[in-house]
């Protein structure tokens, strides 16, 4: 999940995820948008289903990993997010 300003629309941190993941996204779900105050104030937490798949090979772990982590900076770059673990 990913925590953003109150103002950014779920829909545009989607539209990151799939511009930067296109090659391997074949399914994008949010699945919660999460608002509290223990997250900070004007904050929102959106937690993401990604599946990743290749049509041609069988996808590597090292794959996935370097594909999210390329995804994930963009949205910390694009959206000023926070990475939730």
């Amino acid at each position: 999940s990913v925590i953003v300003d109150q103002e950014v629309a779920s829909r545009a941190v989607a539209d990151t995820i799939k511009e930067f993941g296109k090659k391997l996204i074949t399914e994008l779900e949010l699945v919660e948008v999460y608002e509290n105050e223990k997250i900070g104030k004007g904050r929102k937490s959106l937690l993401f289903r990604i599946r990743y798949q290749a049509a041609d090979h069988t996808l590597k772990d090292d794959e996935v990993k370097r594909m999210h982590e390329r995804i994930m900076d963009a949205v910390k770059s694009r959206h000023k997010a926070l990475i939730r673990v």
